[in-house]
């Protein structure tokens, strides 16, 4: 998640790639998934001369993690707060990026997935996925479902938070405080 987070909020203040959406699409019988024509359109954009994208297992979940070649840049950046000669940094590094592949488009906007990016995922006929601003993720449906399932006790949980960080709610606090703002 923390890669993710580093890449998306990067991304928004670059003015880069913006992968948006939920799609859950057939793999076919050789391990073949379709990818979004408005996937395709943003990693074209982001790099013409490479055509399809990184994609690598994530660490903490059964997950795969996409984007553009820049994604391995972000993740290095991501572990580099760990002294390069821990040992740690290391064996993370090592990790990530022997999980990592290039998929390449056919002509038809599909990429061959490796059976051992399938079987981490638990991938058999269907795939989901999903735009997380700077990549996009990779799921088992049923296990993106069972993820989303959650939503609505997190917001639960954090909506105070999330109302307070509002402009009209900030106001409303301060009115019911006797505070005023003066414009």
């Amino acid at each position: 998640m923390a890669l993710a987070t580093e890449i998306a909020g990067e991304a928004r203040s670059a003015g880069e790639v913006q992968f948006l959406g939920t799609f859950t699409n057939k793999l076919d019988s050789k391990g073949r998934l379709s990818v979004p024509a408005d996937f395709r359109k943003m990693l074209l954009g982001a790099n013409p001369d490479f055509d399809g994208f990184i994609c690598a297992r994530s660490l903490t979940r059964p997950v795969l993690e996409c984007g553009g070649p820049a994604l391995l840049d972000h993740f290095m950046r991501q572990v580099s707060s760990i002294d390069e000669f821990d040992e740690d940094r290391e064996l993370i590094e090592e990790a990530f990026l022997a999980s990592s592949q290039r998929l390449f488009f056919d002509e038809t906007g599909r990429v061959s997935m490796p059976a051992e990016m399938r079987e981490h995922c638990g991938l058999t006929t269907h795939a989901t996925l999903v735009g997380r601003r700077g990549i996009f993720q990779i799921w088992h449906p049923d296990a993106y479902k069972q993820r989303m399932d959650k939503l609505g006790g997190v917001i639960a949980r954090h909506s105070e938070t999330m109302r307070a960080r509002t402009l009209p709610s900030m106001e409303k606090a301060r009115q019911e405080k006797g505070g005023r703002r003066d414009g």
